[in-house]
């Protein structure tokens, strides 16, 4: 392609964007184009782009409720105590925020019942009164 060939490419793209944006050839502002969408016509914003899917939900597993981060859709159910044990440094700990399977299990504390909470006591002993990953 020529010089003088790139030069009439380029100056139609950039009368082109000129146009669009509401504005006449020589600088003037012009009369929107109405054939153009919305986002492209001078004086109105785009639409906010949408959220990206949020990934992961809960899903039944026989009688547990369990987080699948490659899946997508509504949960399935919602575990009785959301949270997992993870590793921190040498230490295993509840993560009560956390999602996923657990990293560790820590050799003492258990789950016991609150209401209708079960929550994780760390300096507890005996067997586990509930099952956080049960469906609520």
């Amino acid at each position: 392609m020529s010089i003088g060939s790139r030069w009439i490419v380029l100056s139609t793209a950039l009368a082109a964007c000129a146009l669009a944006g509401g504005m006449s050839i020589d600088g003037s502002e012009a009369a929107p184009a109405r054939g153009l969408p919305a986002s492209l016509r001078p004086g109105l914003s785009s639409p906010a782009p949408a959220p990206a899917p949020a990934t992961g939900r809960y899903k039944k597993s026989g009688s547990a409720c369990v987080w699948d981060a490659k899946d997508s859709g509504p949960n399935q159910c919602t575990p009785l105590a959301e949270g997992r044990f993870r590793r921190d440094g040498r230490a295993c700990v509840w993560d009560a925020a956390g999602r996923g399977p657990n990293q560790c299990r820590p050799t003492t504390g258990r789950f016991k019942k609150e209401g209708d909470a079960c929550v994780w006591n760390a300096t507890d002993t005996g067997r586990n009164q509930c099952n956080p990953r049960q469906p609520k």
